[in-house]
């Protein structure tokens, strides 16, 4: 009798706590509280898709764009394509694509019953410069709400800096990132999520996306870094009738031209066989170059170095002595921005 009676109280229990999971469930659903967890969003051959799981009430799914384009809002127009379909246990799933639109910020949103979540993706690059062994900031902004999330990564799915739970998180950080990357921390609650790389190396440059979510939403942006190694120095010599220029430390590739004041007929003189130009990478990945040639006597000898958008010019001029040697008489160098 008393393991009937034991039996008996299992499963009265057992039927009271199912009873009160349906209870909540119950509660959950018809309180609206099957909210969004995530939006995702992702690009593949120019079509972006936006997608959402285990919601309900039934939701709807908006496009838009920032600044806005010609079909934003994209409400149901024959660019796109959205369908929706029920779970197991009742909760939607949400699904939709469209045509990436260019220098533009894509902007998805699921809105279900009276609540709204929003994600965007910044496809276009934004060009960053940093220079080769200095510090570089990455910028990367959203829009402030709680439970903030923010990943650097660099393509393709190396990880760079991570925070989340109100500190950074670098247990899965990147070897080559070791102690070179912060967070503004003291920002991010401003919606700055901007990341401070230093020591910048030639291996930096490169693609890279900030992803960032709060309690409103998640976004992502693109970052292309562009290393240079400016030239610092350019060296002009003359010995033995032949006149020989160097630099040494330079990203990218740099180019050696030739020139004299007054001109020559072999001024400029980018590829003759006079000339002789030979370049080399350092362990670096910097690049050294050289060039010599002969003796333009009674002229200012030029020597400009070409850096991607930046040059550096040095000049020689001898003239001989009674005893034909040589007597250098003036030597200056010139930085010019293009």
């Amino acid at each position: 009798m008393g393991s009937q009676g034991t039996g008996d109280q299992v499963s009265i229990t057992t039927r009271g706590l199912v009873s009160m999971v349906i209870l909540l469930l119950h509660i959950r659903l018809t309180d609206g509280a099957a909210p969004v967890q995530l939006v995702d969003i992702q690009i593949s051959d120019d079509i972006i898709t936006c997608s959402s799981t285990g919601i309900y009430p039934e939701p709807k799914l908006t496009w838009s764009t920032d600044p806005p384009s010609d079909l934003s809002p994209d409400n149901g127009t024959s660019q796109k394509s959205t369908s929706t379909k029920v779970n197991s246990q009742g909760l939607y799933d949400i699904i939709s694509t469209k045509p990436y639109t260019g220098n533009q910020t894509n902007i998805c949103t699921v809105t279900y019953g009276t609540r709204e979540k929003t994600t965007s993706l910044r496809q276009q690059d934004l060009p960053v410069t940093c220079i080769f062994s200095e510090e570089c900031v990455l910028p990367c902004s959203y829009q402030p709400g709680k439970d903030e999330i923010i990943h650097w990564v660099k393509l393709d799915n190396i990880r760079v800096h991570s925070y989340y739970y109100s500190k950074d998180q670098l247990e899965q950080q990147d070897q080559q990132y070791k102690q070179r990357t912060a967070l503004f921390n003291n920002q991010i609650l401003e919606g700055n999520a901007s990341l401070l790389l230093s020591n910048v190396t030639v291996q930096d440059q490169g693609r890279y996306k900030c992803y960032t979510s709060t309690i409103k939403g998640n976004q992502e942006s693109f970052i292309n870094i562009i290393v240079e190694a400016p030239v610092r120095l350019v060296d002009i010599q003359i010995s033995n009738d032949i006149i020989t220029c160097s630099s040494t430390g330079i990203y990218p590739e740099p180019k050696l031209t030739w020139s004299t004041d007054p001109p020559s007929d072999l001024s400029p003189d980018n590829g003759t066989s006079q000339t002789t130009t030979s370049t080399k990478v350092n362990s670096q990945g910097l690049y050294d170059i050289t060039s010599t040639k002969p003796y333009t006597g009674n002229q200012t000898n030029i020597c400009t170095v070409t850096c991607g958008t930046r040059e550096k010019t040095a000049t020689l001029q001898t003239k001989k002595n009674a005893k034909g040697k040589h007597k250098m008489v003036e030597c200056m160098l010139l930085q010019r921005v293009m």
